[in-house]
């Protein structure tokens, strides 16, 4: 399947509300340049109200989600680790 048209896939995807699905569309269709697709905002509600509550911006939540465990010191290593 041509590269556009897996990044039309992930159009519909997002019309459907399926944001995995229109971010894998987007990465297998190399269109990096579609942040809609890449980084949908399907929880933008949510960061929002983390941000009020931990006193940090929303966009600092958005922009490190893997590293998510740096914002939740009350876990020890362990707990993260699965152990």
């Amino acid at each position: 399947m041509p590269r556009e048209d897996r990044a039309r896939l992930g159009e519909v995807a997002l019309q459907r509300d399926w944001p995995d699905l229109a971010t894998d569309a987007a990465n297998a269709g190399a269109a990096w340049d579609r942040l809609d697709l890449r980084f949908p905002m399907t929880y933008w509600e949510r960061f929002q109200a983390a941000s009020q509550a931990l006193g940090i911006d929303a966009f600092d939540l958005i922009a490190s989600p893997a590293g998510r465990v740096a914002y939740t010191p009350w876990r020890d290593r362990k707990s993260v680790q699965g152990g």
